[in-house]
């Protein structure tokens, strides 16, 4: 089971293996964009992650998959960190992009409101221990 921080090392490696430069990975105890990573055109791209489970081994949910309530939950955190971000890097080379393990539940919420990421030029990553897949 993958919390934030399983599932942004997988997409930095990701990353890595498409020749991006990672510019900042946090970890979940740490504020701000998860993972910031720039192509060979310098183009930035800021990525927000969430988690399938709790990455503090205190919280009642670690080890457990998040309900369908704690999944909408965490996509609404994600959009409003992404367009915070969206208002705050307004170049025409950033780029932005939510990303989530790669679950049925995960993925049958971003499929309901893909057409307006879409519209937005916001890209959706789905990681598993497989790899990352584009929705």
């Amino acid at each position: 089971m993958l919390n934030e921080n399983h599932v942004t090392e997988i997409l930095a490696m990701y990353f890595i293996k498409n020749k991006h430069v990672i510019v900042d990975k946090l970890t979940t105890v740490q504020r701000g964009i998860d993972l910031i990573v720039r192509d060979e055109k310098g183009v930035n791209t800021y990525i927000e992650i969430k988690g399938e489970t709790s990455a503090s081994v205190t919280s009642k949910r670690y080890g457990k998959p998040f309900d369908s309530d704690q999944i909408n939950n965490h996509v609404g955190r994600a959009l409003l960190a992404t367009f915070k971000a969206m208002n705050k890097y307004t170049s025409d080379n950033d780029r932005f992009a939510i990303a989530f393990p790669d679950t049925g539940g995960h993925e049958k919420v971003m499929s309901n409101i893909k057409s307006v990421l879409d519209k937005l030029n916001v890209t959706i990553y789905l990681v598993s221990d497989k790899g990352v897949k584009i929705l």
